[in-house]
This record gives structure tokens, C-alpha cells and sequence, in this order.
């Protein structure tokens, strides 16, 4: 205790210099709200070209991954965009009339920032989170630089190194205040899941925190994750330095004595920490605060898009949902009554069509209550992924199932395809997204089922020749396999028969639909599935807008999509993050609203 007191009296006429140094960082704020602004755009536009390159296509594939659904989350991380900068005050009005292409209004300015990066709309959650947080890692590493580069030469300057950590540590990390719903929808919960099945989401468990805790856990997360990560950059960067440097680092050290090391003053440490940590929930921390503006409020116009030349309206466009409440176990008063809501709900947002991936939740109750309403259904017809479909015996009972199936329902009025199956392909040879390309066992039981699938769409088309059958897969992944199954068992050219692509990034469904009439000359196109995958609660209805253009901007090969999914209470964890509308039948965001635009447009 006395050797504390005798060195807090020591430091007195430090305080001339302290002063000094919060009066030299008061005035860097805005620079360094600036240049974490920067960083963002810097680490969003590293993040989006090295997507952009598809450099990481062949990794995921030495690796083993599922190229369809890690995919999608790759293209989630590097899709953000951006636009520009936006500045308050005179400066910025000053360099918004000298470059206003980069530099934009103070209207985009992110609520009370007073510097922000402007990403485009639509910027998926994943994108998101990792351009935020790589700029706080290189700024909290600068500022942990700072600090031990000079802790023992320059303490005024190893201050300023900890003024900018504690800044980054509380008002970027600590204090972030995370959204669940942002990361349920940036795929980790469903990574962390397909890594330690049967755990669950761990943001349920979040979820049940109260809120202070949960924001308390979170921030301390994040903060510890930070920091880890900048000492790896810093140790990283050290190393690398003395390597380089070598012999001549410390001649230089000999040729400057004024900064040789001297032994550390722990009490001007803990003081260069207490006075860091007051700044910055101090009102100089809020000076120049600088967040990015996602631009998540944004809508597009839907009106005068693009289409192709030839188009034919003679067939109604498919504008449809998948639909996956589970109202099997109700009464059919019941299961009347919540259709009746929900088709109803449908046909105001301009929907015409479902479809399903359970048999058992399809019976006729579905199909009148679909038809009081002017919704037709595509009715879907099980094939799991594990059945032998080499087995004769399996696939006669497969056969005469789907016989029965299709002669009690053909007849409805809602009926408007058939479903049997759904990414059974990619389920067989991508199991847990891990591929099972090199295992003989999948590879046999991929090549009986692309085989037994003629004689299942067949069968269907002989028993009912007025209803189109589609099958479904994950995107195109695997369409030249199904196209030479096709061809080797004849049957004319099945112009009845559809191909239904799952798609979850807007890249990906871009590229399908642009090179479509290459993939499979003469046949017709549906999405089956699609959804701005990665994209937070805020940014869908602009990631939902955007789909559509592309989807309906082809309308002589595409016959349309169907957006999944309309509940958020299906049997998968996903469902609550892609779901339209909760259990009462209420949105669960502006989707609905933006999906129904474009649909009746």
C-alpha cells in the first residue's frame, strides 16, 4: 500500500501529459470513427471478391463439404456491397458535392452515427456480422499494438493504444447487443447443430435468458473472441516482422537509447486503464461514432422488369409458398378452420400455389379447403433417401403406393402438380453436408434411385396425363446426372415432366436461371424452393424482391417459385427462421408484405 501511494505521488506531474493525451484523442475521433468505417468497407470488399473468385470452390471440395448449402453460406459471407460513405456536419457536405459517388448524403447516415459505411440492400446477416467484426479485430490489434509496442518507452502513447481498445471493447463488442433472430438467420445455430447433432439451436437456450444476461453473455462472447483473435494478429504480426527485420531491429534498438526498455510502472498502467475505460463512457466516447448503415429499411422497385423476349402468359405463373404446419394430428374441423386462415391470408398476398414435402399432412382436407380458396397444390409423394431402391420388392411397393396415391387425389380440383421426392440426390450422396461422393455404398444407392426415378414419374404421368410432375433437388448440382438417367430410359421427350431447383443464394439463382435453356434444352424450370438465405428479419423483404425479379424475368422457361416457407411451426429449427408468418397465422416481418408486392406486380 505504501509503495502504491509513493507512486501515485510520483506520477503527479503526469497529469499535464494525461491531459494532453485526452485532449490529442478527442480530437482523432473522428478519425478513427472514419477509419473503423473504412476497415468495414475494406473487410466487406476483401470478404466479396474472394467469394466473387471462386477460389473456394475447389477447397470445399478437397475438404468434402456440401457444395450446395456451405455455398450458400460462403456467397452469405462476401455479399455485402458497398455503395459508399456517408458524413455528417460540413465536411461532409463538402466532400458529398466534391465526389458524390462515393462519398453519399447525410441522409444515410446510420442513426446517430456520425460516420457510417452504405452497404446495398439486402446484405445477408453472415456478410454482415464478419465485415462489423473484422474491422473491430484489426482496430482492437492496432490499439493492443500500441500499447505493448510503447508500454515501456512512450506511456502517453500506450495510453492511446488502450483509449482505442476500450472503445472497440465496450461500444462494438461488450455493448453489441446482438439479435438472435440475425443469428439464427446467419446459419451458425444450424452449423454448431450439423457439427454436435442432436444438441439443439444453442440460441433456444439463449432465448430464454432474460435480456440483461443474455446481452452480458453475448458481449462477453464476442469480447473474448476479439481479443483472442487480435492477439493472434499481433503476435502474428511480430513474428513476421523480426523475421524480416532479423539482425537489423536490434542495431536499431542499440541506435536509440532514448527508447530503450525500462522496467514497467504498473501504476501508470492501471491508471492508463481506469482513465481509458471512464473515456469511453464518458461523453468523448460517443464523439464521431461511427456505424455502419446496411440500408435493411430499403425496398426496391418491382415495377418494368426485364423480360424475355418470346414470353408466353398462356400458363399462370407459379407464385407460390412452401407450406409445412403440421395439422395432421388435428380433427378435420380443425385442419378446415386453419386452412381456410392461412389460404385465405395467401390468396390477399397474390400466392396461388403450395406445396409439401410430407404426404401425411396432404389429404383432401387440404385440397378443398386449397380449392374454396384458389390455391393449387403440388402434392408431394415421400421417397426417403435411405430406402434400397435396387430392391425389386422396394420398388413395387413404392409403385403401387404412389398408384393408389395419385387415383384417389388426380381428380381434385386443386391438384396442379405432383412432388414425389425432394433432394434426394443430394441427401444420399451429402449426408450431414458431408460428401459421400467417394463412398461405393452412396454412390450405388444414388445411381438406383436416379434410375427408379423414370419409372416413379412415369407411372404417375400414365395414371394422370393432365397434371405435370416435378422433381426436386438441391439447385443443379446433380441435373446432368438426372438428364442422362432420363435420356438412357426413353420415354419421348416428357414434356409434362419438370425440374424443381432449391436455391438459397441470390448468385446461385441468378446463375441457374441465366443458363437454364443450356442445362436441359426444352424443359421447363421451376423453384421449387427459394429464400434470401443469411439474410436478417430486416433485410428479407428486399432479399425476397430481389429473387422474384430474377425468377420472374424468364417467364417462357420459368414457370415460377415458390418461397419457403409459410410457418414458422414446421418440424425443422429452420422453419421458425425462414417462416412467414407464427402459429397464429400473424407475420413475422415485413416478407409477407414484400413478397405479396411483388407477387400481385
Amino acid at each position: 500500500m505504501r509503495r502504491a501511494v509513493v507512486n501515485f505521488l510520483r506520477l503527479a506531474p503526469t497529469g499535464g501529459a494525461l491531459l494532453a493525451v485526452l485532449v490529442v484523442y478527442t480530437l482523432l475521433r473522428p478519425v478513427v470513427g472514419i477509419g473503423h468505417q473504412l476497415t468495414v468497407a475494406a473487410v466487406a470488399w476483401l470478404l466479396h471478391a474472394a467469394v466473387e473468385s471462386n477460389v473456394w470452390q475447389p477447397v470445399i471440395g478437397v475438404i468434402g463439404l456440401d457444395p450446395v448449402y456451405v455455398g450458400a453460406a460462403i456467397h452469405a459471407a462476401g455479399g455485402v456491397q458497398v455503395v459508399g460513405f456517408a458524413i455528417g456536419g460540413p465536411l461532409g457536405a463538402v466532400l458529398h458535392q466534391w465526389l458524390p459517388g462515393v462519398w453519399l448524403g447525410a441522409d444515410h447516415l446510420a442513426g446517430r452515427a456520425a460516420v457510417s459505411m452504405v452497404a446495398a440492400p439486402g446484405a445477408p446477416a453472415l456478410g454482415r456480422g464478419l465485415a462489423a467484426f473484422g474491422a473491430d479485430v484489426v482496430w482492437l490489434a492496432f490499439g493492443l499494438w500500441l500499447f505493448w509496442r510503447w508500454r515501456n518507452r512512450r506511456w502517453q502513447i500506450a495510453l492511446v493504444g488502450l483509449l482505442i481498445q476500450a472503445q472497440v471493447a465496450v461500444h462494438h463488442l461488450l455493448e453489441a447487443q446482438v439479435n438472435l433472430a440475425d443469428v439464427d438467420a446467419s446459419g451458425l445455430p444450424f452449423a454448431v447443430e450439423v457439427i454436435l447433432p442432436n444438441g439443439g439451436w444453442f440460441t433456444s437456450g439463449l432465448a430464454a435468458l432474460p435480456g440483461a444476461e443474455r446481452d452480458l453473455l453475448i458481449g462477453g462472447a464476442l469480447l473474448v473472441v476479439g481479443y483472442a483473435c487480435a492477439a493472434c494478429v499481433v503476435v502474428l504480426g511480430l513474428a513476421c516482422a523480426r523475421l524480416i527485420r532479423g539482425v537489423r531491429l536490434r542495431d536499431n534498438r542499440r541506435a536509440q537509447p532514448v527508447l530503450r526498455a525500462q522496467k514497467p510502472r504498473w501504476s501508470i498502467g492501471l491508471i492508463s486503464l481506469a482513465v481509458a475505460l471512464v473515456t469511453t463512457w464518458s461523453p468523448i466516447g460517443a464523439l464521431a461514432l461511427g456505424a455502419s448503415n446496411w440500408q435493411a429499411n430499403a425496398t426496391l422497385n418491382t415495377v418494368g422488369v426485364p423480360r424475355s423476349a418470346g414470353a408466353s402468359n398462356d400458363v399462370e405463373t407459379i407464385r407460390g409458398v412452401g407450406y409445412n404446419p403440421w395439422y395432421a394430428g388435428l380433427s378435420p374441423d380443425q385442419r378446415s378452420a386453419l386452412y381456410d386462415r392461412d389460404f385465405s391470408d395467401m390468396h390477399q398476398h397474390g400466392i396461388n400455389t403450395i406445396e409439401g414435402w410430407f404426404e401425411t399432412q396432404f389429404d383432401s382436407v387440404t385440397l378443398d379447403a386449397a380449392a374454396r380458396n384458389g390455391i393449387g397444390v403440388l402434392m408431394p409423394f415421400e421417397l426417403n433417401q435411405d430406402w434400397d431402391y435396387s430392391n425389386p420388392n422396394v420398388q413395387a411397393s413404392i409403385l403401387a403406393h404412389i398408384s393408389d396415391y395419385v387415383e384417389k387425389y388426380k381428380d381434385y380440383p386443386a391438384v396442379r402438380m405432383w412432388a414425389p421426392g425432394n433432394e434426394n440426390m443430394h441427401r444420399i450422396l451429402f449426408a450431414h453436408m458431408v460428401s459421400q461422393m467417394n463412398d461405393p455404398a452412396a454412390q450405388a444407392r444414388a445411381a438406383a434411385f436416379a434410375a427408379f426415378l423414370p419409372q416413379v414419374v412415369d407411372r404417375i404421368h400414365a395414371l394422370d396425363p393432365n397434371h405435370p410432375v416435378v422433381y426436386r433437388d438441391a439447385e443443379d448440382l446433380y441435373l446432368p446426372w438426372i438428364v442422362n438417367t432420363f435420356a438412357q430410359a426413353g420415354g419421348g421427350d416428357r414434356p409434362w415432366l419438370v425440374y424443381g431447383a432449391n436455391v438459397y443464394s441470390t448468385t446461385r439463382l441468378n446463375d441457374i436461371v441465366t443458363r437454364w435453356p443450356t442445362q436441359w434444352p426444352g424443359r421447363k424450370l421451376l423453384i421449387s424452393e427459394f429464400a434470401p438465405g443469411g439474410m436478417s428479419p430486416t433485410n428479407r423483404p428486399v432479399g425476397f424482391q430481389q429473387e422474384w425479379q430474377i425468377i420472374s424475368s424468364k417467364p417462357d422457361i420459368v414457370l415460377g417459385g415458390l418461397a419457403y416457407t409459410w410457418a414458422t411451426n414446421g418440424p425443422e429449427d429452420l422453419d421458425r427462421v425462414f417462416g412467414l408468418v407464427d402459429p397464429n397465422g400473424n407475420p413475422t416481418d415485413g416478407a409477407l408484405a414484400a413478397l405479396g408486392t411483388a407477387y400481385s406486380g
